[in-house]
């Protein structure tokens, strides 16, 4: 396995840093909350990610975050999984004078959630169970090939449960294996005068559109 640990590869006095499953329940957890700000805190060491922001929470702005190992510790790093991690927020992300060091993740991740057709009926899909706030109506979802990730198309959302979706107004197709991704997700991002240092993986990771770094 790509993650696998040989012993051979292994020195005497190395450092060795072991992450724990432990990505829920963060120090701050914003469900369904809007227009919030957070400013000037730091952050020498949690057991997770610091912000987890999931649908269906609107605008937010992060200034003056600081995250870094406590001076004269031996952790590798301060934070073991993402900065800031957002699944699933609309309207506009502001991300300001903030700095980030010896993270175990990624910095900044904000991302959609996907759902897949399992089969197409007539203004109607069956779909992968998803959560029941996945999708409102009047919501746009977009529609991508599994294979490709190329859109194909898009439907206006009528009703939305776990695992159906009923929909007008199609553009395109829409077939058994499709990607659905709900473009209410897509929130902007503004990012400016950040810094990424030491880190183990990607400082900002950004799936969505209207980007401004």
């Amino acid at each position: 396995p790509t993650n696998a640990c040989y012993l051979e590869t292994i020195s005497i006095d190395e450092l060795m840093y072991i992450k724990h499953v432990f990505y829920d329940r963060p120090p701050f957890n914003f469900t369904a909350c809007s227009d919030i700000t957070i400013e000037d805190l730091t952050f020498e060491s949690t057991a997770g990610i610091i912000f987890g922001v999931y649908p269906r929470s609107h605008n937010f702005t992060f200034r003056r975050i600081h995250a870094t190992v406590k001076k004269g510790t031996k952790a590798l790093c301060a934070i073991p999984f993402d900065g800031i991690h957002i699944k699933g927020m609309t309207g506009k992300l502001i991300v300001e004078d903030c700095d980030f060091a010896f993270v175990g993740d990624d910095i900044l991740n904000i991302h959609n959630k996907s759902a897949n057709v399992l089969s197409v009926e007539e203004n109607a899909v069956s779909i992968k169970e998803v959560s029941p706030d996945w999708a409102r109506e009047g919501d746009i979802v977009y529609i991508y090939d599994i294979n490709s990730v190329v859109k194909k198309g898009q439907f206006k959302v009528v009703d939305c449960t776990t695992e159906k979706i009923t929909f007008t107004d199609l553009e395109g197709e829409i077939g058994e294996g499709d990607c659905l991704a709900n473009s209410a997700f897509y929130a902007s991002v503004e990012i400016r005068r950040c810094r990424v240092n030491g880190s183990r993986a990607r400082g900002f990771l950004l799936r969505t559109e209207n980007i401004l770094v």
